[in-house]
């Protein structure tokens, strides 16, 4: 099997997460939960993306002495088909990412590693029982060169009303659980 390996060319990304991630949302029970628009162009390729997954590792913004070194992490599973994916069950607060990995799919290698460390500033506001859509779209492409060989881009950009407005219209055609809500 060969193993590809790939150059980035990424810009700083961000986001939160902690543990495993879907897309369905539990019964009310007080926690929030945070939608992050994804978008991936293949362009003509036809495989999976490089980036597997990413895993985003948030911090409350203000945080008392005993919760300072705390970072929650969560994996957001990627692909061409995935237009969002939702970090539940996280305590409301105030949150900042200040870094997301990017781990290889299938048959990738990033100079000979698993995975590739980014930069992030993303802050948003986790409420009670409320989905709160961020204020970023991840963006990732892949794009074949005349040489054969492929390159990457991951990263987060600011998300237009288009990416936030197609990020409701996806959630809510899977179905809310009742007392669930959209955060204003």
């Amino acid at each position: 099997m060969k193993t590809k390996i790939l150059k980035l060319s990424a810009v700083a990304g961000i986001f939160l997460v902690s543990g495993c991630v879907s897309t369905t949302l539990s019964k009310p029970n007080g926690l929030g939960a945070v939608a992050i628009p994804v978008s991936i162009d293949m362009g003509e390729l036809k495989k999976n993306y490089a980036c597997r997954s990413l895993e985003l590792d948030i911090k409350k913004t203000y945080r008392s002495g005993s919760e300072f070194d705390t970072v929650i992490s969560r994996e957001i599973y990627v692909s061409g088909s995935t237009t969002h994916a939702i970090m539940k069950d996280i305590e409301p607060g105030d949150y900042s990412v200040s870094s997301y990995r990017c781990y290889a799919n299938h048959g990738w290698s990033f100079g000979g590693r698993n995975y590739l460390n980014k930069r992030a500033s993303i802050r948003f506001e986790v409420l009670p029982n409320k989905i709160t859509v961020a204020e970023y779209v991840f963006v990732g492409s892949e794009t074949l060169k005349p040489s054969g060989s492929t390159t990457f881009s991951a990263r987060f950009y600011r998300a237009d009303e288009d990416d936030i407005k197609k990020t409701v219209e996806a959630i809510t055609a899977e179905g809310i659980p009742a007392g669930w809500t959209f955060a204003e």
